[in-house]
């Protein structure tokens, strides 16, 4: 007789949880971005300067930082940690309203072909329609031999399914249902 190792407990929990959790992760990367955009800003800026404003106090013979540029550094700090920040502020804020379907290709989805994995595109029809979705999420298909499907959307925007092709090959139309109807739920 085989033996075999008990599994760990499955965690259910509900959602919404799960939801609020990845938006504090969210949060605290994107604050942590910032962060290191300011630092970053800062190094490239602020080296250079407190280098030139040694070098032009010992030149002039005095190992004492030039007055007039050393009252500069603060000013000028305070200047790039605020720009850094807008400018991190604008590049998340334009990363996360970038359309879901530009990111798709990064990860090798492509739009299935019309006429091709009729059986899988009608799977995921119907359990559209049992869920009361209107329209179908259209289906894009990741050359991979693992078993995955996931939907994606932003906001208004009409969802995407995406399948792996090991999705596709290994699973008849009513396991295909049963993985449809979990994601559509």
């Amino acid at each position: 007789m085989a033996r075999t190792t008990p599994r760990a407990p499955v965690r259910l929990e509900p959602l919404w949880l799960r939801v609020e959790r990845n938006r504090v992760k969210l949060a605290l990367f994107i604050g942590g971005f910032l962060l290191a955009c300011v630092l970053a800003a800062e190094v490239l800026v602020l080296v250079p300067l407190l280098s030139l404003v040694f070098l032009q106090g010992w030149q002039a013979g005095n190992l004492s930082p030039s007055a007039r540029l050393a009252g500069a550094v603060p000013d000028v700090a305070a200047w790039v940690a605020a720009g850094s920040v807008v400018l991190g502020v604008a590049y998340v804020g334009v990363t996360l309203a970038r359309p879901v379907r530009r990111l798709l290709p990064a990860i090798g989805a492509e739009r299935a072909p019309r006429g091709e994995l009729l059986p899988t595109k009608h799977a995921l029809k119907d359990m559209a329609i049992a869920c009361g979705v209107q329209v179908a999420p259209e289906m894009y298909v990741v050359e991979s031999t693992s078993v995955n499907a996931f939907v994606v959307g932003w906001g208004r925007e009409r969802p995407v399914c995406v399948v792996t092709r090991g999705l596709v090959e290994r699973f008849h139309a009513d396991e295909q249902r049963a993985v449809f109807a979990r994601l559509m739920a």
